[in-house]
């Protein structure tokens, strides 16, 4: 299947389906939970609640971070491929 189809089809989410496979990524995500897990054994429940729901706005942002990188890269990666082939700086004039 193509990506077209994958994305027309929704078959295509690439914030749930990559993940960075660096060891400096699993090395600084571990370490992460296993901060995250030590502080949150140490707080009352009151404080667990205000962390959860600290982590899950913090997710939203996140998400909504990683949102505007996707489109800039998006953006960025069909600008240069309508330079490259208008063999032009400039884009060539789109006409609706």
């Amino acid at each position: 299947m193509s990506l077209v189809d994958d994305i027309y089809n929704g078959a295509y989410y690439p914030l749930e389906q990559v993940k960075p496979a660096s060891e400096a990524f699993k090395e600084h995500a571990d370490s992460a939970e296993r901060f995250s897990n030590e502080l949150e054994s140490q707080l009352t429940e009151e404080q667990r609640e205000t962390l959860a729901a600290y982590k899950r706005e913090d997710a939203v942002v996140t998400d909504l971070y990683n949102l505007e990188f996707y489109r800039a890269g998006v953006q960025f990666g069909i600008r240069l491929m309508l330079e490259a082939l208008s063999g032009r700086a400039e884009p060539p004039e789109i006409h609706k």
